[in-house]
């Protein structure tokens, strides 16, 4: 790996943000899941369909450790925090995971 120090530039796309959890992406996932034999909680933890919790985590491990440099235990821990938080103003985690009826 190369540590590359000064100015930079990173991109987000905003394409995964803006999509609906629903009943397209729970089939998706369900395909996804018994075509490519991704069984395990393990080998589903790459795949691109996720519920949202599990991929506003997954973003979160990857930006902090990957782009800001934290540590693991840093990155966890500061999710927990906001997840908490987060939880608390929005009301349980399964409303997180519930999908819409439309799309």
């Amino acid at each position: 790996a190369t540590k590359m120090e000064g100015p930079g530039q990173y991109m987000l796309a905003i394409i995964d943000p803006l999509q609906r959890w629903n009943w397209k992406k729970v089939a998706e996932r369900a395909l996804k899941t018994i075509l490519f034999c991704r069984c395990s909680e393990e080998q589903r933890a790459g795949m691109s369909a996720v519920p949202p919790l599990e991929y506003a985590r997954r973003f979160h491990l990857m930006v902090g450790c990957k782009l800001l440099g934290l540590s693991t235990e840093e990155v966890v821990a500061d999710w927990e925090a906001d997840r908490a938080d987060w939880e608390t103003q929005k009301g349980t985690s399964a409303r997180t995971q519930q999908f819409s009826a439309d799309g």
